[in-house]
């Protein structure tokens, strides 16, 4: 049963290096992907305006936010997102406001979980930094 084993792994792999290199295998290999039309999506930390600080609240609102705040497409009839969208939440908003939402960050909801033993009090800085440039 070994010899067969070994037999029919040494014939599948002269099967694909020989149709790499010529046959139909070789022209979908050929083909190039068809272009995605359309803006591409934006990738976090491409934005060049955004200082260090909010950078590294970027990368926390992508680790531990997007899931649930950042629009995506999805099936017909379902929810764009699971939670409110951040865009604008905290622009030009008066401290009051940023307390506000600091708190509710650290203290959650019973929708939406509470990060006050997740995030360090710089994390959440950074996280504020960045939600005031959305």
């Amino acid at each position: 049963m070994r010899e067969i084993k070994t037999l029919f792994r040494i014939w599948l792999a002269a099967f694909v290096l020989a149709g790499l290199h010529s046959g139909p295998a070789s022209l979908l290999l050929a083909q190039e992907a068809p272009a995605i039309k359309g803006p591409a999506p934006k990738q976090p930390g491409t934005d060049e305006k955004l200082t260090a600080q909010e950078l590294r609240g970027e990368g926390t609102y992508f680790q531990y936010c997007a899931l649930c705040h950042v629009p995506r497409k999805q099936k017909a009839g379902a929810p764009p997102t699971l939670g409110p969208v951040h865009t604008g939440v905290l622009k030009n908003a008066p401290p009051e406001k940023e307390r506000a939402v600091r708190e509710f960050i650290r203290q959650g909801t019973q929708n939406m979980p509470g990060y006050q033993y997740m995030l360090t009090s710089q994390e959440l800085d950074d996280l504020i930094a960045y939600l005031k440039t959305r």
